[in-house]
């Protein structure tokens, strides 16, 4: 069982949007294979413990899209998004961020629902061009496309989140 890599672990494809019910199935099946409960011998019973631990951790872990964003940056020995950030910066992202910010901000002064909805679909559309191509840099090993893709998926996907 390779904890090192949680999509493995859990038999599932690096990307940052997991199926939620392959994830579940996955981390049931596993947690009924480790159960501290099977064990009788206290030492065996402790790393089950352990073990069940460090699964429940990686399952939560991939239940969102920065974890499994961080989770393939830890695949190749880097940083996590919020380490990176403060180490690398996008100008041309931070300032395509907040030209939207107060795009936003002015739909919702002016009560645009329409606008805030083409704002939305433009945003999603943005996160998913950035997805592939954050992707594609780990499929191919080009750390610093994977470290800026990075930053750029998590100022979006951010900025998304609090379109709502």
């Amino acid at each position: 069982m390779n904890v090192n890599n949680p999509f493995d672990l859990f038999g599932l494809k690096p990307q940052l949007n997991i199926n939620s019910a392959a994830l579940d199935k996955a981390f049931q099946r596993l947690q009924l294979l480790c159960h501290p409960d099977k064990h009788i011998c206290p030492v065996e019973k402790q790393a089950a413990r352990s073990l069940s631990a460090k699964i429940s951790t990686l399952y939560s872990e991939l239940k969102t899209p920065l974890g499994c964003l961080n989770a393939i940056l830890k695949l190749h020995n880097l940083d996590c998004i919020e380490n990176l950030s403060k180490t690398l910066n996008n100008m041309d992202t931070m300032q395509e961020v907040f030209s939207m910010q107060e795009k936003l901000m002015d739909l919702k002064f002016n009560n645009d629902c329409e606008g805030i909805k083409q704002l939305d679909a433009a945003v999603k559309e943005r996160i998913t061009d950035i997805e592939s191509l954050f992707i594609l840099a780990h499929e191919h090993n080009h750390i610093q496309d994977l470290k800026q893709q990075a930053i750029r998926f998590s100022y979006f996907f951010k900025f998304y989140k609090s379109i709502g």
